[in-house]
């Protein structure tokens, strides 16, 4: 695993964890932003998904890692780290093919430019580099929404006391995995929210 990417611990109490990340996060000897911290935290919660593979990604650097962070841990999350490493995409090569396949799933909101780079401007508009920027994080936001909401473990509760161990160990990487990342996109959010109210307190 390259020396960028941060361990997460296998195991150990959640509520401590996202004590000691939160501390973490507001430490004055903090060398590096918040928001790149928040990074290293979904890259290394990625890894656990990935190590569940028996495919090679030791070809993959950091920044395709990170680039792979806004796909669900899923096919197609698989499939981009499996063309990246077999055609050697660069990170903007890699982060074009994502935005593809996400626009696919997503409502029409026009086709992405040339590889590479972002999306083409609608025609008669003048280029709003915020505006976009905003709008594309927000269709990120509402995407994510949407798949947090339909999340429901009622259907695990009648088998839950019969799994086998396989089946148990790969649902607990999963979930811990899933807990780790929503735990540094909610300290994401609140780096956010504190950037949108300058006038609040912190507390």
């Amino acid at each position: 695993m390259p020396e960028d990417v941060i361990e997460l611990p296998e195991h150990g109490d959640a509520a401590g964890h996202a004590a000691s990340f939160n501390a973490l996060c507001h430490h004055p000897d903090l060398r590096i932003s918040r928001y790149k911290l928040v990074d290293m935290v979904k890259v290394a919660a990625q890894e656990r998904f990935l190590r569940l593979l028996d495919d090679d990604f030791t070809g993959l650097h950091y920044s395709h890692r990170l680039k792979l962070t806004a796909l669900p841990n899923d096919e197609i999350k698989i499939d981009m780290a499996k063309e990246c490493v077999d055609e050697n995409l660069t990170t903007r090569q890699l982060g074009y093919r994502i935005r593809r396949r996400v626009a696919e799933t997503a409502p029409d909101q026009g086709e992405p430019g040339p590889e590479g780079e972002g999306e083409a401007p609608t025609p008669g508009r003048e280029p709003d580099p915020a505006a976009d920027a905003v709008n594309a994080f927000i269709a990120d936001l509402d995407q994510l929404t949407r798949q947090a909401a339909a999340l429901n473990p009622e259907s695990l509760e009648p088998h839950m006391d019969n799994l086998s161990p396989e089946t148990r160990g790969s649902l607990e990487y999963r979930v811990t995995a899933l807990s780790d990342a929503l735990e540094a996109t909610r300290m994401m959010c609140r780096q956010l929210l504190h950037r949108l109210r300058p006038g609040e307190s912190d507390h």
